[in-house]
């Protein structure tokens, strides 16, 4: 499937992917559990799909969904 086929629940959890891999990068730090709930306030949409434009993903992307997604 493509990015623009995902639910919100499912971009959500690219968000928080997304968000975690640059905290740890930048801060040595993983995501918080409330910066996770406000997701849709820290990385907006076109951010997350202008990352993954063009990419596939498939249903085992998002098997794991994070209690705050």
């Amino acid at each position: 499937m493509k990015i623009s086929d995902l639910t919100r629940g499912q971009l959500a959890v690219l968000k928080i992917g997304y968000y975690d891999g640059i905290l740890r990068y930048a801060e040595h730090r993983g995501i918080s559990y409330g910066e996770a709930r406000n997701i849709d306030r820290i990385i907006p949409d076109e951010e997350i799909m202008h990352f993954y434009a063009g990419e596939t993903l498939a249903p085992a992307d998002f098997a794991a969904v994070p209690a705050a997604a």
